[in-house]
């Protein structure tokens, strides 16, 4: 621009001059500036705060924390509201409550909507249910349970639980785990 301006003087040059670079895809490239990702603030929850809940093969429950990816493998006697209780129960003594469990709206857990209820008054705990038909939602727990599924260990990764719990291993005798 400034050899131009040197012999000529154009009237708007400078603006002729920006209104060629703009259009030019060349320019743009070599002169753009590149966008950032924008972080919101994040607060630091601990471990367990958030647990994604699904029930998967026979009387199978995996809970997952949302936080770390940590797993919680549980065997339910069955599919009743007295099992989830208990499988509730048991993994809050050991883990703790959680502020909320997301899950998805599946036949069995729909059906359990009013104990869940009680359970949410009894132990502060926010019960969060995905759009039916939309296993996505809940896309971490799913990716979970196809991983287990996929790897074949879930009879190895449960076989703790069934040694050590004879209450569970009497009550699914009959069932292929």
């Amino acid at each position: 621009m400034a050899k131009v301006r040197a012999k000529y003087w154009i009237i708007r040059f400078r603006r002729i001059v920006s209104s060629v670079r703009n259009k030019c895809m060349g320019c743009r490239r070599l002169e753009g500036k590149v966008q950032e990702q924008i972080m919101g603030s994040l607060k630091p929850s601990p471990p367990w705060t958030y647990v994604g809940c699904d029930l998967f093969g026979p009387f199978r429950v995996i809970l997952n924390c949302l936080v770390t990816r940590a797993l919680h493998l549980d065997l339910a006697v069955d599919y009743s509201e007295g099992a989830v209780q208990k499988i509730f129960r048991r993994f809050s003594a050991i883990r703790g409550y959680p502020a909320e469990v997301f899950m998805d709206c599946g036949s069995q857990l729909a059906a359990m909507h009013e104990t869940l209820k009680k359970l949410s008054l009894e132990y502060n705990v926010k019960w969060t249910y995905s759009t039916p038909d939309a296993p996505w939602q809940n896309g971490v727990t799913e990716s979970l349970i196809k991983g287990i599924k996929n790897q074949g260990r879930t009879r190895e990764a449960l076989s703790p639980l069934l040694r050590h719990n004879p209450v569970i291993r009497s009550g699914i005798k009959g069932h292929h785990c």
